[in-house]
């Protein structure tokens, strides 16, 4: 046991590291207590938001059919620490760095592997709290159960939280035996994540009429779930505190977390020790194609780019969005602008619709963590026998392969949805090019001047470094005005082609003078690195 508890204790404090140490200097950190009260407040934030949700189903407690009530929010709390501790439980459990150390030792596979899930289930507790809690607070306060029907409603949440731990241990093996057979994980990752953000919004938009409906009609969607699902109906009533259902769904949670804790102890082994599959490699003669400087450094920066799920998730999601923008305008834009435009103005919209492309546009930032992410390797490239005006050249081509040419696709979909004249159709093409060449240049422009080269974790560059709020903040500013400027002052009395030239010139230059700094300065500043 002195073992199992120093285990536990050493995966919480990586768990929490930001909280307890710093990555370097192993010390308390001096920005400890902001994000301990950031994250508070987070989770205060997200106990009011699933508070809200169970007082708009309060009417399915009052009508009697509060088990209905508990399933629902039971099942919001699944998903949500699903998704919450299943790449935890992949990254901990599998692909942990002292996992060699650990098995090196004389320690039973099985008491690593009871250590790291208990570290997991800590994560599943707190994400299934914050949605269970709020829902039995506001379940107490509107029927007043007795205090033993409260306790039973109160102690679900632990079979709630060790089923997350099960669904997460097997869903998380799945991802370990894929991983040891696939090169591209991080495609793997950046996958999952749109997935889920795909799945998030699209539950949203469809969950307020689901819910209207249950509550509408919540005894007739009961007697429909009753009847059709019993086991449905024994987790709402274990929820509500029946005690028999409590019993059997606590018993049945037991026996499958102990299936499932016993198949991790078997193949934990070889899992973890696995260093994915080896093919034999078979020598044949053939011709190498030779690239230009400029195209293997452009091949680098994209290798760079694809190799990073946590680069292309942060810096690169706008190359995903908007091809998926653009067909969804194909399919819905028509009947979309039919509707808005009697109330809002044929020029109204095609600028609305101009300056969403820019949006989307500005939510790609390839260029602007580019330098920093050479870190202390900078000096690699600084030594190759090629001018640094090259390898500027390359980060900055590869960020308008990430935002022109999917703007562009976006943008002819749009204007065939929205059919407008030929030169606004034209202007709405050019605009969001000219706009992604500036936000390019800007955003090199910027890390060259403010460079992170001493990071530990590219986390810091991609999400936390100055160049990266300077541009991110700087192209939503141009985004706020280009649509600010147009309801205040030129809209009704200045046609859209005459607004669109005076940004496309505007833009224009700008990009000129940046790029006029990045071939002028840019060699200078990267050599003084």
């Amino acid at each position: 046991m002195t073992v199992f508890r120093a285990l536990v204790k050493k995966q919480l404090a990586e768990m929490f590291r930001n909280l307890f140490r710093g990555k370097r200097s192993g010390k308390n950190p001096g920005r400890a207590a902001l994000i301990a009260v950031g994250a508070a407040v987070l989770a205060l934030y997200l106990c009011g938001v699933f508070a809200y949700l169970a007082w708009t189903m309060r009417p399915l407690a009052l009508a009697g059919v509060g088990w209905l009530y508990f399933l629902i929010m039971t099942g919001i709390a699944l998903f949500l620490g699903i998704f919450g501790s299943v790449f935890n439980t992949y990254s901990s459990l599998y692909q942990a760095k002292d996992n060699d150390l650990l098995l090196s030792m004389p320690i039973p596979s099985r008491v690593i592997v009871a250590a790291r899930l208990t570290a997991v289930y800590v994560m599943g507790l707190i994400y299934s709290g914050i949605v269970m809690v709020p829902a039995f607070i506001i379940w107490v306060c509107t029927v007043k159960p007795g205090f033993f029907t409260a306790l039973g409603s109160f102690a679900f949440i632990i079979p709630v939280s060790f089923f997350i731990l099960t669904l997460s241990c097997a869903l998380g093996r799945i991802l370990a035996a894929i991983s040891v057979r696939v090169k591209r994980k991080s495609f793997i990752s950046v996958l999952a994540a749109v997935v889920f953000i795909a799945g998030y919004y699209f539950f949203y938009f469809k969950a307020q009429n689901g819910i209207r409906a249950l509550v509408a009609d919540g005894a007739a969607y009961a007697s429909r779930i009753k009847g059709g699902s019993y086991l449905l109906y024994s987790v709402g009533r274990a929820a509500e505190g029946s005690p028999l259902p409590l019993l059997c769904v606590t018993a049945a949670v037991a026996v499958l977390f102990l299936i499932a804790y016993a198949l991790i102890s078997h193949g934990f082994l070889a899992i973890a020790t696995s260093s994915g599959k080896q093919s034999k490699k078979v020598y044949r003669e053939k011709k190498h194609k030779t690239r230009s400087p400029g195209a293997a450094l452009l091949m680098k920066e994209l290798a760079r780019f694809a190799s990073s799920a946590t680069y292309m998730l942060n810096c690169g999601l706008g190359t995903l969005l908007m091809p998926a923008a653009g067909i969804a305008a194909l399919i819905k834009g028509r009947d979309i602008a039919s509707a808005l435009e009697p109330s809002v103005g044929r020029d109204n919209l095609t600028v609305i619709c101009c300056a969403a492309l820019c949006f989307l546009v500005s939510s790609v930032t390839v260029s602007a963590p580019s330098v920093s992410l050479e870190g202390r390797n900078v000096w690699i490239a600084q030594s190759l026998p090629v001018p640094a005006s090259k390898v500027i050249r390359a980060k900055l081509l590869l960020h308008l392969l990430m935002a022109c040419v999917p703007a562009l696709f976006c943008g002819v979909c749009v204007v065939a949805a929205l059919r407008p004249d030929p030169v606004n159709a034209l202007l709405i093409l050019l605009l969001p090019i000219v706009f992604g060449v500036f936000t390019g240049a800007f955003g090199l422009a910027v890390n060259l001047k403010k460079p992170n080269l001493n990071w530990t974790s590219e986390t810091a560059v991609v999400k936390q470094s100055l160049s990266i709020f300077l541009v991110l903040m700087g192209d939503m500013a141009i985004s706020i005005a280009f649509i600010g400027t147009w309801f205040v002052f030129a809209s009704g009395t200045v046609p859209p082609a005459a607004y669109f030239a005076v940004w496309l010139v505007l833009l224009g230059a700008g990009s000129a003078l940046l790029l006029s700094f990045l071939k002028k300065k840019g060699p200078r500043l990267f050599k003084d690195l």
